[in-house]
């Protein structure tokens, strides 16, 4: 999955942004809207990555695996392996500006 990952990171028609998202109920960590995914960026950027582009690849999957399959991949990412996430992800959004 995490190959899958960095390949989706390359792709044009992905957007990422960094955005407030607001929820009464809950915090927010990010949303997948289609081909742009929001991300909340002041908590667990690199787990909330994981998991919006979970969503992204496999829309067919609940929450409640999302989350599973999100917390198994990050636990067995290694400190490089997110600083490359982290670069890709920084990369990505300045192709689009960070903007919708």
């Amino acid at each position: 999955m995490i190959k899958q990952i960095y390949k989706a990171l390359k792709d044009k028609k992905l957007k990422i942004r960094f955005s407030w998202i607001e929820d009464k109920k809950s915090y927010v960590y990010g949303e997948c809207f289609g081909d742009e995914i929001v991300i909340n960026p002041y908590d667990a950027v690199v787990a909330t990555l994981i998991h919006e582009m979970i969503h992204w690849k496999h829309p067919e999957i609940n929450e409640r695996s999302t989350v599973r399959l999100e917390e198994n991949i990050h636990a067995q990412l290694t400190m490089r392996q997110k600083k490359h996430l982290i670069n890709l992800l920084l990369k990505k959004v300045g192709e689009n500006g960070g903007k919708k």
